[in-house]
């Protein structure tokens, strides 16, 4: 019965139907056929929308949709050039900066490429990159960011694991750098060799500070009053909704009229509904295959056959990597979450730790190939068939690769700052 459904739920997604849909019918299938009642989901539905948490997506969701409508992609990406154009490599370095904030932002790694990519493989091209080079950083960094605050792919994980988010994001902030340093080291070498500097002109650097001096204190408030507890995450997305809104809308006037405001809203919506019935229905799965023991038999499979926490992290990795590679981040974390986790306690993995992991390497995956979400975008963005972007992306997936292995292997970089223990982890 469970492979019937599995088999017809796969069919669904291969059709066309939305995975709320799919994933929600394999969900009721599985719980009519162990006897359990369908009120499960009602009853998981329920528990998350009391959440306190929840409020954090629909503001956050709506400050990435206004962000990326507004003008303040491509004044920040001047500011980028201006300040950092003197240094090997800055044209490189604009991209991965620009891409580290937007994506944190927007949450979503193909709306950073669709907004921002056209006008960053141009500043590429223009300061002497390679044509391959400039496709290849812009594919594989559109997802630098999910790890960084205030990327709603932390708080979907957050939120669905009950670990705390605050916690999270602090456990996050080494792990990201890593991964921008080894990208930024790369580009900077190659810019020794093959890119000309941009001298520093610090008229230029005036106007740009100029140009964008609104929206500078959002990121400096934002990631500095939660890195340091000064403000929760639910008052950072308070904040960061309000100030985007006076600012975008009413100093820049970059949103003109009533009509697009709402289309914004409503477009935000849109992502905040998909989120929360997958939550629900992930939620109902995930409450199922606890029901019927699935974590422990898989656990027995790997305590039998994986003898070191060393091994079972590079299991983890590889399962991790290539589920990233087929399938969404968050359609990944639903259904690898629940089977991996009570895995990874026994082999004495800390739940934080853990968390990092998991985003680091779906991080990663969004440009692995052959079928990553950002080679899909970008072939689409720069009209290119996709095995040219796929050739592109590899030097750069390979450090990020690199980048998720010191992560695993260094658990120091996500506990280093000690954060409040996680009270209540769903899968303890």
């Amino acid at each position: 019965m469970t492979l019937v459904l599995a088999v017809s739920m796969l069919l669904l997604l291969l059709l066309g139907a939305p995975l709320f849909v799919a994933l929600g019918g394999l969900t009721l299938g599985l719980l009519f056929a162990a006897g359990l009642d369908w009120a499960l989901i009602g009853v998981e539905m329920s528990r998350m929308l009391s959440s306190p948490n929840l409020v954090v997506i629909p503001l956050f969701a709506c400050a990435g949709v206004l962000m990326a409508k507004s003008g303040m992609p491509e004044r920040f990406v001047n500011l980028a050039q201006a300040l950092i154009g003197w240094i090997p490599g800055a044209a490189a370095l604009t991209v991965l900066v620009s891409f580290e904030f937007f994506t944190a932002f927007t949450g979503a790694s193909g709306v950073s490429i669709l907004a921002a990519g056209s006008m960053l493989y141009g500043i590429m091209r223009g300061a002497g990159y390679s044509d391959r080079f400039s496709l290849g950083l812009i594919g594989s960094a559109g997802s630098l960011g999910v790890l960084l605050p205030p990327s709603i792919v932390v708080i979907f994980y957050g939120t669905l694991t009950r670990t705390p988010i605050d916690a999270l994001f602090r456990a996050a902030l080494l792990p990201g750098a890593v991964m921008g340093l080894l990208l930024g080291g790369w580009c900077i070498f190659r810019g020794y060799a093959h890119v000309e500097r941009t001298p520093l002109r610090w008229r230029a650097v005036i106007e740009a500070f100029s140009a964008a001096r609104y929206e500078i204190p959002l990121p400096v408030v934002v990631l500095g009053g939660i890195y340091s507890g000064w403000i929760t995450i639910n008052e950072a997305a308070t904040l960061t909704a309000i100030y985007l809104l006076v600012v975008e809308g009413l100093l820049y006037r970059d949103i003109p009229s009533w009509s697009m405001l709402a289309d914004i809203i409503v477009e935000a919506m849109q992502i905040v509904g998909a989120i929360v019935v997958l939550l629900a229905v992930s939620l109902g799965l995930t409450n199922y295959m606890v029901d019927q023991g699935f974590p422990d038999l898989l656990r027995g499979l790997f305590v039998d056959h994986v003898h070191s926490r060393v091994e079972f992290l590079l299991m983890l990795n590889a399962i991790l990597l290539m589920a990233g590679c087929f399938l969404d981040v968050f359609s990944a974390l639903i259904l690898l979450v629940p089977l991996l986790t009570p895995i990874a306690m026994a082999y004495g993995v800390d739940p934080l730790h853990l968390g990092i992991i998991f985003l680091a390497n779906l991080e990663v995956g969004y440009s692995t190939p052959p079928v990553g979400l950002n080679l899909f975008v970008s072939s689409l963005n720069f009209g290119r068939p996709l095995g040219e972007i796929i050739r592109a992306v590899v030097p750069f997936v390979l450090l990020l690769i690199l980048s998720v292995l010191i992560i695993t292997f260094v658990p120091e970089l996500s506990t280093w700052a000690a954060p409040p223990p996680v009270e209540e982890f769903i899968f303890e």
